[in-house]
């Protein structure tokens, strides 16, 4: 080991990058470089001057701990476990169900179960529920839900401006659309640390809804989301990724979203097997991860409230014919 080298190389960074102030026996302080960590300098003087030297390092050092942080982040799924039966949360969206009370995402499987349980029935007057958790009752007047809604707002929760901005975006509970209010919630919420928010703000920037379409603010907050274990931001950068031929770096975002639970970045590393850009066992571990994630989020309650929302959907769908034919009405 080339301790002299080690030292010597020590001592550098303990001095200004530029005009060499500073060193391991002197008191100057010195600021490291944002972006780096790789220099220090004693003013914004010298970091100004030494910045057409440092600039091409600088950058690629940067690049390097930003995939580091990409890549070893967001490894588990976003939502908290149901408070109810305490299991990790489904990935799909419609097997949970968010009460804005208290702004508890409940799976539900333990929805529908505690509905049953104190009704006899799975599906009852929403007038007659109480919130599974915290017991509140749920009115059918709009304005009064508005009113909790935004005393959670008030008081500062992430997840009360995104579902808020969610309102706006799609005028729903009596609001009208309003899509920049919308997106100045979401702003707030990602500001407060919500994952859901920075993918709403990637959805917006993308599509430029009630914002300027900007492809660099939406791959940041894609990426926030995807840091915090939104899947579906995962599962979108390695769509990105793949669609500009970086297929490995598509490989590693779809993995993460695998071994979390999502099926379709499972059905796109079988895609890169069969193409001959991923390997046998990239598949299969990938497809042990989902089928890890996929065993702890399962249970006979949710079980039975998928099936019983598939059942819901024929009949909303169309008249079952006694020949088996659906009709659309």
């Amino acid at each position: 080991m080339d301790v002299k080298g080690i030292e010597s190389s020590s001592a550098a960074l303990d001095e200004c990058a530029n005009c060499g102030k500073g060193g391991n026996n002197s008191d100057f302080k010195l600021k490291k470089c944002n972006a780096c960590y790789l220099v220090k300098y004693c003013n914004v003087e010298c970091q100004k001057a030494h910045r057409p030297k440092h600039k091409k390092e600088c950058r690629k050092r940067a690049a390097e701990l930003k995939d580091i942080a990409l890549f070893s982040e967001g490894h588990n799924h976003h939502l908290e476990d149901c408070p109810m039966c305490l299991m990790p949360m489904p990935i799909d969206g419609q097997q949970s169900m968010l009460y804005f009370c208290c702004m508890k995402n409940i799976c539900t499987g333990c929805a529908l179960k505690k509905r049953s349980v104190e009704h006899g029935s799975a599906q009852v007057d929403i007038s007659k529920e109480a919130c599974p958790f915290c017991r509140s009752k749920i009115s059918k007047d709009q304005r009064k839900n508005i009113q909790i809604i935004q005393r959670r707002v008030d008081a500062g929760d992430p997840e009360a401006h995104v579902y808020l901005g969610d309102m706006y975006n799609e005028g729903k509970r009596g609001l009208p659309v309003d899509k920049t209010r919308a997106v100045k919630l979401w702003t707030e919420a990602a500001r407060l640390g919500s994952v859901s928010a920075h993918f709403q703000l990637y959805e917006a920037y993308n599509l430029g809804t009630g914002v300027d379409r900007n492809m660099k603010l939406a791959t940041h907050h894609a990426e926030m989301a995807a840091k915090g274990g939104h899947t579906i931001a995962r599962q979108n950068l390695g769509s990105d990724e793949a669609n500009h031929g970086n297929y490995k770096r598509a490989l590693k975002h779809w993995m993460i979203a695998a071994k979390i639970g999502c099926h379709t970045s499972l059905a796109n590393i079988l895609d890169l097997y069969k193409y001959g850009d991923a390997t046998k066992d990239d598949y299969a571990d990938a497809l042990t991860g989902f089928q890890k994630a996929d065993e702890e989020r399962t249970s006979p309650d949710r079980k039975s409230a998928v099936e019983m929302f598939k059942k819901m959907n024929r009949l909303m769908a169309g008249t079952v014919l006694s020949s088996g034919t659906v009709v659309k009405e």
